[in-house]
Formats: C-alpha cells, sequence, structure tokens
C-alpha cells in the first residue's frame, strides 16, 4: 500500500501518515466493539 501511495505522487511522511491513520482507525472501532460486547445489556 504504501508503495502505491507513493506511486500516485504522495510523499513518503504523507503515505506514512495516511497508513497510519487507517491504522488507528481500525484498533478504534475494534476498542469501541470490544467495549460494547462488555457493557452490561440495559436493564
Amino acid at each position: 500500500m504504501l508503495a502505491r501511495r507513493k506511486a500516485a505522487g504522495d510523499g513518503g511522511l504523507e503515505a506514512l501518515r495516511i497508513l497510519k491513520r487507517r491504522l488507528s482507525d481500525v484498533v478504534y472501532r475494534a476498542m469501541i466493539n470490544d467495549a460494547q460486547a462488555l457493557a452490561p445489556a440495559p436493564a
């Protein structure tokens, strides 16, 4: 994916920024899903 971003004209740092953003989105979604799965059911 990094090679594709660089080939599209993004600089190395820009491509890394985009990859880090995507990774953080995946981690955040996983954390939210885990928190919802562990939350007690409403009474």
